[in-house]
């Protein structure tokens, strides 16, 4: 399983974590890995063993709203001040995010980035969306011989946002993100 952030993987990782046989962990940037650092790694091994891999997407905008939401957390602001969306409206995000090179609060891997193979193309991997997490964990469980149960896990603290989202969907870099998460074969 790849653990893209922001999809609900982190539980994944946990309720599995005494079920595996193998795990890349520790640090983010190693729980982290996406399919091409994961390719660069470990080549073909996984898939010469039989093993299926899993990746989850949620919709480019959620996903959107989860980072912007993650990062306004009291901690982050303390340990990592340029991270944090604390003091931050949505709007900064927006705008920071859809620039070249806008502040760092605004920057996170995006999905479309994530899961593409070093030739360009979508990664050869079974995907799920975020909504189906039941479904997969309905597959995992049958694959252990276990019932999974996902407990919470990074959970963002709650708040509403009031946005324009035609405006937002009409961002060329959010186009483009909605491209490749409409054309994956999602279940």
């Amino acid at each position: 399983m790849l653990l893209q952030p922001k999809s609900g993987t982190t539980a994944l990782e946990a309720a599995l974590r005494n079920h595996a046989q193998f795990q890349v962990g520790g640090t983010p940037r190693w729980k982290h890995l996406n399919y091409c650092e994961f390719k660069e790694i470990f080549g073909d091994y996984f898939e010469r063993q039989g093993c299926e891999i899993f990746g989850v997407m949620r919709d480019p905008i959620d996903t959107m709203i989860s980072w912007y939401r993650f990062r306004a957390r009291d901690e982050l602001l303390e340990t990592r001040p340029q991270m944090s969306t604390k003091d931050r409206t949505f709007d900064e995000f927006v705008t920071g995010w859809s620039e070249k090179k806008g502040p760092a609060f605004s920057h996170y891997r995006r999905p479309s980035e994530f899961y593409r193979a070093a030739d360009g193309s979508v990664a050869p991997i079974t995907y799920y969306r975020y909504e189906s997490l039941p479904a997969l964990v309905d597959v995992l469980s049958e694959k252990i011989g276990k019932t999974l149960k996902l407990p919470v896990k990074n959970q963002s603290p709650p708040m509403e946002i009031e946005y324009d989202w035609d405006r937002l969907r009409a961002i060329p870099k959010m186009q483009a993100e909605y491209d490749f998460y409409n054309a994956l074969p999602l279940r």
